[in-house]
């Protein structure tokens, strides 16, 4: 049974829908949580919450599936998303940047290397796309 979109058109679309941002708040809640119980000092807590999150992601982007949010033009939305990644990279960086000027130095390392993963999440969907979108 295919899964991708199968509750698309039907009630269960926007239950699914509302499923996989609930879920996805959770993921963002939980490695939060991970957060504070790291600044805290608890490796273990912030051990289980991290595993929460991961949980909770798998969640989500299976209620997503169902829900039909990748549409049929696979390898456009790659290619959607490979864009979106390099400008999430510029905003996040611009972000450092201004945190940085704001004197707020450790933080802003941490935010530049997110940026810089952003930029490398657009490198990884570009290699899928060369190994494996169909000629």
């Amino acid at each position: 049974m295919k899964l991708s979109g199968s509750f698309k058109g039907t009630p269960f679309e926007k239950v699914f829908e509302g499923a996989a941002n609930l879920e996805a708040q959770g993921v963002e809640t939980y490695y939060a949580m991970a957060q504070v119980a790291e600044e805290n000092g608890n490796e273990d807590m912030a051990k289980a919450f991290r595993e929460l999150a991961r949980q909770e992601a798998v969640h989500s982007g299976y209620y997503a599936t169902l829900a039909g949010l990748i549409p049929d033009d696979f390898w456009g939305y790659v290619d959607k998303m490979a864009e979106g990644e390099i400008q999430g990279q510029d905003q996040v960086m611009e972000l450092s940047r201004k945190v940085k000027e704001a004197g707020y130095g450790d933080i802003a390392r941490q935010i530049e290397l997110f940026a810089k993963q952003e930029g490398g999440h657009n490198v990884i969907l570009n290699r899928l796309k060369t190994k494996y979108k169909p000629e």
